[in-house]
């Protein structure tokens, strides 16, 4: 059993954080909706009041949200996760987020002596209710293997996509492709 904080309680990381309960782990968890956390809380996480507190005594520290910029703030900001976070913990953002701004926060988290991958995910949230997500995983192979245990109760197919911050690049090529498609099909 690990203990997990997870950061991003919205229609994605609340289904996911389900699912890593339901797997046995401890979570902490933090969203700026207290709503979210307190249904997390009653399903048996440990609510926290900051990323900082999230991330103390975690083993892995998970990010769902929305945007570089919340991610970044949730990593270095005031009470954010590096101030109570432990040099052998890996961190995994599984936002979907500029791969600029995820090879900047991998480069700063390193600076830091922190360990850390980029793991987007596709499918849709019905997908994330049934921990049957794909998993891009941009990583080193012991941080994806590291990882492997958590991100299969999340999702049912993890496919390595390189080093870190190549996973956000492999789902953006998803995207397009999947654009693409449809505009196709549309005509």
């Amino acid at each position: 059993m690990a203990v997990i904080a997870f950061i991003g309680l919205g229609q994605m990381g609340q289904p996911m954080s389900l699912n890593l309960l339901k797997g046995g782990h401890r979570l902490q968890v933090f969203d700026v909706s207290q709503a979210a956390v307190n249904g997390l809380v009653e399903a048996g996480a440990s609510g926290c009041a900051t990323p900082a507190d999230a991330a103390r005594g975690a083993e892995f520290v998970i990010t769902m949200l929305p945007n570089g910029e919340l991610v970044e703030q949730v990593l270095l900001g005031e009470n954010g996760v590096t101030a109570t976070l432990a040099h052998d913990a890996l961190v995994i953002d599984m936002s979907t987020i500029h791969p600029l701004h995820t090879d900047k926060l991998i480069a700063a988290m390193a600076t830091l002596g922190f360990s850390m991958m980029d793991v987007p995910v596709g499918r849709t949230s019905d997908q994330a209710v049934t921990g049957s997500l794909l998993l891009l995983a941009g990583g080193t192979p012991a941080q994806i293997e590291r990882a492997r245990p958590l991100l299969m109760l999340m999702g049912n197919e993890l496919v390595a996509a390189g080093g870190p911050g190549m996973g956000i690049r492999v789902k953006i090529v998803n995207n397009y492709m999947s654009i693409a498609l449809n505009a196709l099909s549309a005509e």
